[in-house]
């Protein structure tokens, strides 16, 4: 197996440009041991100088990065770099005496600019006052725009101006249905604990109580529940991976009427959208759900006339060609008479009188078997014949059926029509 990295320490996000990288490698307990491992720390980001800060001076013990990434070798240990705003990648090579190599790369983001934060929701009209349970949205964003470490949370502070303050009676404290944790997440508004007394105190909806003048953890969408009547204001800052604490944002002040009923567009569950969007997604689920129900009744409507239709059709079935012998009523025994169809009961009465073949050479079997070819032929046309007439006259049923949208007179048409079609075969036999 090629060398690995036992174990390292670096600073994935950091605010300080003195960057100490601490490492241990290993080829293992039967390798044949590690003979040189090099290192290389490149800008792959640059934050550009309109939004740079340099920070503090590193001293002289943190030189700046070799050029283009360059390899060092041997890596020192422990790899000192002095930084600049950015983001970086610091690889570290392995190669043991069996020529095995390895390559691990390391991510580092210098950030010195704090993250930015806004409120977005609600909107107070003046002099409006918002009900016990309510819910803010709030947006933050880290800097600069490129390089950045990212938001790793957000706090909100709220503060009671002229509130009476709300009775304590005794509380239990009760873990969530699966949430073993004492510990309660602020940043987790349905994962938290829920409050079981007979008149709560100002919460958070996932069960943890506002401190006032406190900043506490939190995520966006937050919920406020059981504030009292009276004016307060809040304000939001957001903490970026690399520690910097972002500015607060404006005391945004409102006022609380206890009174008023709840709304539930913004009384919040955590999805930060309330009920009008549920409404939405409600009333799209319903009615696509209503148009599949109206599709399954029509196809269901007409296999059911198909199916009565097809039962009350006579069914055709070809008979056998005549056998050859046996004496005829209608002529000379090398006039064959064509054979017909017959319609209704699937098995074919016996027909008194058929035409017979008596071929008494082998030069009369030839021509009575010609004539017998010509014979089915013909029935073979009179069949096809009769299957146009069957299928123009389910046409005109269908179309029947759709212009006068009735079902007693889609299924006297087609009674007429098997009608017509029994009378020919009548006259025809």
């Amino acid at each position: 197996d090629p060398p690995k990295v036992a174990s390292i320490t670096y600073p994935a996000a950091t605010q300080s440009r003195a960057a100490t990288i601490n490492y241990t490698v290993t080829d293992g307990p039967i390798g044949s041991g590690i003979s040189n491992v090099s290192c290389s720390m490149r800008l792959v980001q640059a934050v550009t100088p309109a939004s740079s800060r340099l920070g503090p001076d590193p001293g002289s013990d943190f030189p700046p990065p070799p050029l283009a990434g360059q390899l060092q070798i041997p890596c020192p240990q422990p790899a000192k770099y002095g930084l600049v705003e950015g983001r970086y990648m610091f690889s570290l090579q392995l190669q043991d005496n069996a020529g095995l190599r390895t390559q691990v790369d390391y991510t580092i983001v210098l950030d010195l600019q704090p993250p930015e934060t806004r409120v977005t929701t609600p909107v107070q009209a003046s002099g409006s006052a918002l009900p016990s349970q309510f819910t803010l949205n709030f947006y933050a964003k880290d800097l600069p725009s490129s390089g950045n470490a990212g938001v790793a949370t957000s706090q909100i502070m709220l503060t009671s101006a002229t509130a009476a303050s709300p009775p304590s009676p005794p509380s239990v404290l009760v873990p969530a249905p699966g949430n073993s944790s004492d510990a309660v997440a602020a940043s987790a508004p349905n994962s938290g604990r829920r409050l079981l007394q007979s008149q709560s105190p100002p919460r958070y909806l996932n069960g943890s109580d506002v401190e006032f003048g406190t900043w506490q953890n939190a995520t966006s969408p937050v919920t406020f529940q059981n504030l009292v009547s009276g004016s307060y204001s809040l304000q939001v800052r957001s903490i970026d991976a690399a520690g910097n604490v972002g500015n607060a944002t404006d005391a945004w002040p409102f006022r609380v009427d206890a009174t008023l009923p709840i709304n539930p567009s913004n009384s919040g569950s955590g999805s930060g959208s309330g009920w009008p969007i549920s409404k939405t997604v409600v009333g799209i689920i319903a009615g696509i759900g209503g148009a599949l129900l109206i599709l399954v009744v029509v196809a269901v409507i007409c296999v059911r006339r198909k199916a009565a239709a097809r039962k009350d059709m006579p069914w055709r079935t070809a008979q056998q060609p005549l056998p050859l012998g046996g004496g005829g009523a209608h002529g000379s025994s090398n006039s064959p008479t064509p054979q017909p169809m017959y319609y209704g009961n699937p098995v074919a009465p016996q027909i008194a009188g058929a035409r017979s073949y008596q071929p008494s050479s082998q030069t009369n079997q030839a021509e009575a078997n010609r004539q017998w070819e010509e014979d089915r032929v013909a029935r073979a046309i009179a069949a096809s014949m009769e299957d146009d007439k069957m299928a123009r006259a389910m046409e005109a049923s269908r179309r029947a059926q759709y212009t006068r949208n009735e079902d007693a007179s889609l299924d006297a048409a087609i009674r007429a029509s098997l009608a017509s079609l029994a009378t020919q075969q009548a006259n025809r036999r």
